[in-house]
């Protein structure tokens, strides 16, 4: 199944909210003492919502995507 959405909010630096597969997602950016914190949150309908989520496999995806966008930005500096 492809991972597709909807972005409902795009706030430079700090913010990004989409929709995705019935759920809203969050990416928050924040400077801290040692570079930059992003918190990456997955609001769900439901107890069974978020376990068809857990059940995808997302979290594992996110954190590829995390790692993937990391990468991308260490070869861009």
């Amino acid at each position: 199944m492809p991972f597709t959405g909807t972005y409902l909010e795009i706030a430079p630096p700090e913010r990004l909210v989409f929709t995705a597969m019935d759920a809203t997602g969050r990416v928050l950016l924040a400077e801290s003492d040692r570079g930059t914190r992003m918190t990456v949150e997955i609001v769900c309908n439901s107890a069974e919502h978020l376990e068809h989520y857990v059940q995808l496999g997302v979290a594992k995806g996110t954190s590829r995507t995390c790692d993937n966008l990391v990468a991308f930005i260490w070869e861009h500096r």
